[in-house]
């Protein structure tokens, strides 16, 4: 039951999906030579955050030097896994909220009582 035509043909099916296949690839310009991935200095910082402070230090640094859809993206992409993710994010927020409120209010109030 098996042709010429058929273990040829799989046996070209094979090779195409090997290294050997994507040699021939590029060769005949079907696909680009990949090119090392250049690490930026924002790459290596956001390295730098995932294996230093983790899932902690990210969620302490979204709400005050990335911006929150930002280091959502970044939890998503490192800790989707991670069923603390979202609380942690959310309670980060809500304490960088309530911090920002009592400093606020105790700025407002202290230059408040000042003036009059």
């Amino acid at each position: 039951m098996f042709t010429r035509a058929r273990s040829q043909r799989d046996i070209a099916g094979t090779a195409w999906r090997t290294p050997l296949g994507r040699e021939i690839r590029i060769q005949h310009g079907v696909e680009k030579p990949r090119q090392r991935k250049v690490f930026t200095r924002r790459n290596r910082w956001i390295i730098r955050i995932k294996h230093g402070g983790g899932l902690k230090g990210l969620a302490v640094l979204t709400p005050l030097v990335l911006t929150i859809p930002v280091g959502s993206i970044i939890a998503a992409r490192y800790f989707r896994h991670d069923r603390r993710t979202l609380p942690a994010l959310l309670s980060s927020v809500v304490i960088q909220a309530m911090a920002v409120s009592v400093f606020w209010n105790a700025v407002f109030n202290t230059a408040g009582s000042l003036v009059n």
